[in-house]
Formats: C-alpha cells, sequence, structure tokens
C-alpha cells in the first residue's frame, strides 16, 4: 500500500510539473471537420528560399495536414489537436528554380478533410543559393533547354460529391508532372467551364432535372494538357417550389431496411420533398448518456458504394451521403420512442443527469452529423409502455420543461462553436395527441425553447377498444358513440385548438398523418354503419394481424401500410371502401371477414393539407415514410409537397 502511495505522490508531481509546462491550456478533441487553413509567405517573391506557413485560426482541429505544389503532395506532417484553439504549421523551401508554384493545404481529421478556400502562388525568378542575388560572369553560352512537351497524367477517380438543382460538385485524384501540375481544366461535355489549383471543383448555374456530364483535364506551367479523367454524368435535382415556411417532416424508422419494412433505405426516401427527416430511434441510457439502439443498422450495414474502410456505414453514412445532396432537408436524431422512453423521467428529474443528457445530445448530432434533436418521450406523468417498466412521477410536467431547456442550452452554445449562427441545430419533440397526456406536460412554457412541436394526431382510436372508429379524423363526427370526453377530443381539429390554447403559436404546431392503418376483428354487422362506430372484438392482442404487426408476440393491430392497402385491400372484392364525410376520413369494411380498417388515403391527407393551410400551421409530421404507396413510392408525401411547399 505504501508502494502505491509512493507511486501516486510521483505521478501527481509529474502532472503538476506538465501543467505548469503547458500553462495549464486544457487541450480537447475536435468534434467535427477542421476548421479551413489559409496559407502565408515570409519572404517577396523572387527569392528562391521561403517558408510556406499554414494558420487555422480558430474551430476543429486537424490531426494531420498536407501542403501540395502544383497539385502534387510535397509535405504530411502530423498535428496537436488543440480544439478548438488555432493550430499553425510551415514547410521551408530552399534553392528552389525558378518558376511559379501553386500552393493549396488541407487539415484533416477522423471527421473529415477541410482546404484552403484559396490557394498561394509565389514565383521564383531568382537562381543560385539564398540571399540578394549577385551578377555571376558566364563563361560562354549556356545551352537552352529544349521545349516542355511531356503533358500531365490524367486525372482518376472523377466522383460526384454533392449536387442541387442547379450545381454539381466534383472530386478527383491528383496528376502527376515532370516539372508540376499548376492547375485543372473542368469540362462539361465538350465546354471549359472552370479552372481551379484544388482536386474538387463546384460547378453552377446549371439547369434543373436536367443530366450532364463531366471530365477533367491536368494542365502544366508549359500550357501542356493531360488526356481526360474518366467521365460521370450525373443529374441535377428538381427545382424546388416557392418557399412557404411550411415544414413536411418525415420519419424514417431504423428498422425500415429490413425485409418486414419492405427494405426501404435512405436512398428511397424522396429527399425533394421533405424539409425535415426524423430518424427514429436513439436510446436514453439511465446514467442520461445518448446511444445507437441497432448499431448494424446505424452504422454498420454496407450500402453500394461504401468500401471496407470507410469509418462509418449503416444508416447514418447514406443520410449524410443524401444531405450533401440535398443540404435544404435537416436531418435530425429522435430519442425514445413508444418502447425506450423508460428512463426519461429519472433524468429529466436529476440536474446532473439532465446536463448530462444535453451534453450527449451535442456529441451524438455533432458526432454522426445530425442538424438536431427530436426528443420523443412517450409521455410525461403518463406510464406509456408499461412493457418497457416506465418510471413516471407527477413532476414529469415542470422536469420536461428543464430537460428541454437544458438540451436548448447546450445546442445553441454547439451552433456558436461550430460556426452554425444563422443554421443553428434544432430541437423539436413528438407530442401527444391525447387530452390526459397533454395534461401532465406544460406546452406553453417549453415552446419557446423549440423550432416545432410535432403533433401526434393518430392512433386517437383501435383494437385497444371495442368499437370502430377513425384513428386520424379531422373533426368529430356527431354519431359518435364514445363519452363525450373522447367524442369531442379525439379529432385534430379539436387537439391543434388545444395547443394554441396553451399557448403553442400556429407556425410551431405540426399535424401528424398515418401512412399505415388500423383494424378490428369480430365486427358485428348488426351495430353501427357499414363497419363504422361498430362493435368488435376488443383488446390489443384482439385486432386482426397486418403486416407490421408483431404477430410472433400475438401483438396484432390491423397495421398495414399505405402501399399494401392500396395494392392488395382496396383491390380486394370483400372490402368495400366508404368515406366519413364529416371526419373527412375513410375506411375499408368486409362483412365476409368481419373485418374493419381505418386509414390514410389520397383524398383524406390532401383534406388534411388544406386544413393546414387554412388554419395557418406549420406543417405535417409523417409516419412513417415507408408506408408510402406504390411500395418505395411517394404517392401521399407528393400530395404533401403540392399542396403545401407549393410543389408542381
Amino acid at each position: 500500500m505504501k508502494k502505491k502511495r509512493l507511486a501516486y505522490f510521483r505521478l501527481g508531481i509529474i502532472f503538476i510539473l506538465l501543467a505548469s509546462l503547458f500553462g495549464g491550456q486544457v487541450f480537447a478533441e475536435a468534434s467535427g471537420k477542421p476548421g479551413t487553413p489559409v496559407l502565408s509567405q515570409d519572404k517577396y517573391e523572387g527569392q528562391n528560399s521561403y517558408t510556406i506557413t499554414m494558420n487555422m485560426w480558430w474551430g476543429q482541429n486537424g490531426t494531420t495536414w498536407k501542403l501540395y505544389e502544383n497539385g502534387q503532395l510535397v509535405h504530411e506532417a502530423s498535428l496537436t489537436d488543440n480544439s478548438p484553439n488555432a493550430q499553425t504549421a510551415s514547410k521551408t523551401f530552399s534553392g528552389k528554380a525558378p518558376g511559379k508554384y501553386v500552393y493549396t493545404a488541407e487539415l484533416i481529421n477522423s471527421f473529415g478533410t477541410t482546404a484552403t478556400s484559396s490557394a498561394l502562388t509565389y514565383t521564383v525568378t531568382q537562381t543560385g543559393g539564398g540571399g540578394t542575388p549577385t551578377p555571376t560572369p558566364t563563361p560562354g553560352p549556356t545551352p537552352t533547354p529544349g521545349p516542355d512537351n511531356e503533358a500531365p497524367t490524367a486525372p482518376t477517380g472523377l466522383t460526384v460529391t454533392g449536387q442541387t438543382s442547379t450545381t454539381v460538385s466534383l472530386s478527383w485524384k491528383a496528376s502527376t508532372d515532370n516539372a508540376g501540375v499548376t492547375g485543372y481544366d473542368i469540362f462539361q461535355g465538350p465546354t471549359l467551364v472552370g479552372t481551379t489549383a484544388n482536386t474538387s471543383f463546384t460547378v453552377t448555374g446549371l439547369t434543373a432535372n436536367t443530366s450532364y456530364t463531366f471530365t477533367v483535364k491536368a494542365k502544366d506551367a508549359a500550357g501542356n494538357l493531360s488526356a481526360a479523367s474518366n467521365a460521370v454524368t450525373v443529374k441535377t435535382g428538381e427545382q424546388p417550389g416557392p418557399s412557404t415556411g411550411k415544414k413536411i417532416v418525415g420519419y424514417y424508422t431504423e428498422w425500415s431496411v429490413y425485409s418486414g419494412h419492405n427494405n426501404y433505405y435512405v436512398s428511397d426516401i424522396p429527399w425533394d420533398k421533405v424539409t425535415h427527416i426524423n430518424y427514429a430511434f436513439a436510446k436514453p441510457a439511465a446514467d442520461g448518456t445518448i446511444g445507437v439502439f441497432d448499431s448494424w443498422a446505424a452504422t454498420e450495414m454496407s450500402f453500394p458504394g461504401d468500401t471496407w474502410d470507410q469509418p462509418l456505414r449503416g444508416n447514418f453514412n447514406q443520410l449524410n451521403k443524401y444531405k450533401k445532396q440535398h443540404p435544404n432537408v435537416k436531418v435530425l436524431i429522435s430519442i425514445g420512442g413508444w418502447t425506450l422512453s423508460g428512463n426519461f423521467s429519472d433524468i429529466a428529474a436529476d440536474p446532473a443527469k439532465r446536463e448530462r443528457f444535453a451534453n450527449s445530445s451535442v456529441e451524438f448530432i455533432r458526432k454522426y452529423g445530425f442538424d438536431g434533436v427530436d426528443i420523443d418521450w412517450e409521455y410525461p406523468g403518463q406510464p406509456g409502455d408499461e412493457k418497457t417498466n416506465n418510471k413516471y412521477r407527477p413532476e414529469d410536467k415542470q422536469n420536461f420543461t428543464l430537460l428541454l431547456s437544458k438540451v436548448r442550452e447546450k445546442l445553441d452554445a454547439a451552433s456558436k462553436a461550430d460556426g452554425r449562427e444563422n443554421d443553428k441545430y434544432q430541437l423539436t419533440i413528438a407530442a401527444p395527441a391525447g387530452p390526459a397526456a397533454i395534461s401532465t406536460q406544460d406546452p406553453g412554457a417549453y415552446v419557446k425553447y423549440l423550432d416545432h412541436v410535432n403533433i401526434m394526431t393518430y392512433d386517437y382510436h383501435g383494437s385497444w377498444e371495442n368499437i370502430t372508429n377513425h384513428q386520424s379524423a379531422v373533426y368529430k363526427n356527431p354519431d359518435d358513440p364514445n363519452p363525450p370526453d373522447i367524442a369531442d377530443n379525439f379529432n385534430i381539429d379539436a387537439t391543434a385548438a388545444k395547443f394554441e390554447q396553451l399557448g403553442v403559436p400556429k407556425e410551431k404546431i405540426i399535424i401528424g398523418t398515418p401512412y399505415y392503418s388500423r383494424g378490428w376483428m369480430g365486427v358485428d354487422d348488426k351495430t353501427g354503419t357499414n363497419g363504422l362506430f361498430a362493435k368488435a372484438v376488443p383488446g390489443p392482442s384482439k385486432g386482426p394481424c397486418g403486416i407490421w404487426d408483431d404477430s410472433s408476440q400475438g401483438e396484432c393491430g390491423g397495421q398495414n401500410p399505405f402501399y399494401y392497402i392500396k395494392s392488395n385491400m382496396e383491390t380486394n372484392s370483400s372490402f368495400i371502401k366508404y368515406r366519413d364525410p364529416v371526419s373527412k376520413a375513410p375506411w375499408l369494411y368486409s362483412r365476409s371477414k368481419k373485418e374493419m380498417y381505418t386509414y390514410e388515403d389520397e383524398e383524406s391527407l390532401a383534406f388534411k393539407a388544406d386544413y393546414i393551410n387554412s388554419k395557418g400551421y406549420g406543417g405535417v409530421i409523417i409516419w412513417e415514410l415507408s408506408g408510402d404507396a406504390p411500395s418505395k413510392g411517394s404517392t401521399l408525401t407528393t400530395i404533401l409537397y403540392n399542396k403545401l411547399l407549393g410543389g408542381k
């Protein structure tokens, strides 16, 4: 024990000496791509010995820097990460031959590479050693070197790194040359459209929804031009409609990649028709930290174009890939959900855990490239999913507001540190539609911390009840047989009005739409009207088994995606489709099967979008994108795009 104490004492002395040596400075790891490096020179042009210095004045640090001369790598060195402080490094050149030298640099860390925004050009006219040039007698005529007729090698690996409706971003691998590459010419077909000293370029001024083919050629100081690189063909995105300020928030579920949800990939999302994508879900741990739930789907699964050695794969890498092509779409990580909300109450009740949760949320979005956080606590002050032993307490009402306040504080600080003051990290929640769950939280208090409130105006009714009904009605039907507290409040118009009454501004109210059905079996055709408001077999496991139900657990509630309803049920002669002219909702009913299904279709969704516009609400949330028709299609989302965003 004494030896251990002596060792600890010695370590403590060493730590104190090191701390004094470094002035007490605290080193921190970068949490994003490096800041932009800037190059400078220490001599006036002409001299053949000089130093090129790289400075990154403030921001995320690199761990390596590279210096390129005329497109060729001439220096590479490791750096100390001291984010977010400045970084500097240099390279000295001596006895350079007369000529023109173009320098660029890159800062690199595990999050990516940042190049200089502009090149530094240095021209050497001096011959011989350093210092002031001294005339030297020439003993006789010197043979004149022959002309440089050797062209650089052709650039390789030309790829598209991003595109919008009017731009295409390209990158390629550097060429080599006997005297040095001085730049690259970018061609659109046979036409020269740009020149750069770097190995990347963005072509602008293009036409939307149009295919273009690009190549790149390298050039040297003598004007020699290389052969063309490989050609790439890319189609620009569609021209966005006029901005309306409305939001179309599509939830993308982690499990969509599996066969049970038709292997719906991130690439299948109609990126050009949504404003937000919420990825469901990350898991809040008991200590307040945030973690990946299904690591295979999120970060490990391989997709076309992935390589064995890339640091991030899975859905998260796919989201980042498509974000580059659609930079106006915000991608948020949704934390919690019905089965992962069990720890929220304890986290919100403990100031230390609230702090940890907020910090961990920031770390998560920085690490994986998200634009914000969507908190899906189901629900404060309510039991939620009893199978997961959800904790809840009366204090959840106030504690939820405190939790959101802390997360907003940390997100705003991160926005400032990451240079996103004009594009702040966003914070939203998934809010309940039922009066009981609304009453145990305080929308009027927490709304100031949120960019918008996603109200889950679906699942108003389902097979846990013994009377069939609409799951997402816009208005109350006066024939609804439920008690007034249910009949009057379980509709979108009543729910939205309640949030307004509690102080939520209209533009922050986002209305929900289900891309799936709820269903009942054992429907009594002697009750109700054509299967609506009819008696049925009650209980959470008593509904018909839809293709989205977990039948292995006996949990059937008639959940079928819209594409299946459209192709397999609406076309089934045993079902008849009806429409409620008051509630503005359709349903299917089969007398022979004794089954009734409530869902959203094209007509009901178009009315819902018109309702949102007429009321001045902020937009719509979709649960969830993989249910649209046809399989991997966007019939419903296109209706929302046209109605809310002014699409064609």
